[in-house]
């Protein structure tokens, strides 16, 4: 096997870890803001730039 095609692997796997982590991460975080969402009773929700909106 050369060593390009070891780069290759290597580089790919990286790939697939970083895109694993961030897939886990954004699954994590849509649950968690679910849950808080859900349990909390404020009408008013941040958005992810500071301003709150009212919800309908």
């Amino acid at each position: 096997m050369s060593i390009r095609l070891y780069i290759l692997m290597a580089f790919g796997g990286l790939v697939a870890l970083v895109l694993l982590i961030v897939g886990i991460g954004f699954l994590v975080g849509y649950l968690v803001g679910f849950m808080v969402d859900k349990c909390s009773k404020d009408k008013y929700r941040p958005l992810a730039n500071g301003v709150s909106i009212e919800e309908v």
